[in-house]
C-alpha cells in the first residue's frame, strides 16, 4: 500500500494546502471589507496570518521530520490566531456573521484536515 504522501507530486496536490489557499483568498476578500483606518492594522494583520497557513504547510509537507513538531503547532496556532483576529473585527462592527461563517467553516475544516495530515507525515518518516 502506497503512502499518500508518496503518490503526491508536491504540497500543490494536498487538500489542506488547498483548502488552506481557499482560506487565505477568502480572507482577503473578508479583511477588504474593513474600514480604511484599518488596512494597516487589523486588516494587514488578519491577511499576513492567513497567507501564513499554506505556507507553513507546504514548508511542512517538503521538510518534516519526526522531531520537528513545532510546524503542527505553528498552523494550529495560526488558525486560531486568525480565528481571534476576525472575532476582534466583529466586536468592533466591522464584520457579520453572515461574512465570517464560511472562514469560521474553512479553519475547522482545516484543524480536522491538520490531524489527518500529521498522521501522514509520521507515518512516512517512520517508513523512510
Amino acid at each position: 500500500i502506497k503512502h499518500r504522501r508518496r503518490e503526491m507530486k508536491t504540497y500543490r496536490d494536498l487538500d489542506i494546502w488547498k483548502e488552506s489557499m481557499h482560506l487565505a483568498a477568502n480572507v482577503y476578500e473578508l479583511a477588504s471589507k474593513l474600514p480604511e483606518e484599518e488596512k494597516l492594522g487589523l486588516a494587514q494583520e488578519i491577511i499576513q496570518t492567513a497567507v501564513a497557513i499554506p505556507s507553513y504547510i507546504a514548508n511542512m509537507a517538503e521538510t518534516y521530520n519526526e522531531e520537528d513538531k513545532n510546524f503542527m503547532a505553528m498552523v494550529s496556532g495560526k488558525l486560531a490566531r486568525l480565528e481571534a483576529q476576525i472575532e476582534i473585527a466583529k466586536s468592533l462592527g466591522y464584520l457579520n456573521e453572515d461574512n465570517t461563517n464560511n472562514v469560521f467553516k474553512q479553519i475547522n475544516l482545516i484543524r480536522s484536515q491538520l490531524s489527518g495530515f500529521n498522521q501522514n507525515l509520521k507515518t512516512d518518516a517512520a517508513t523512510n
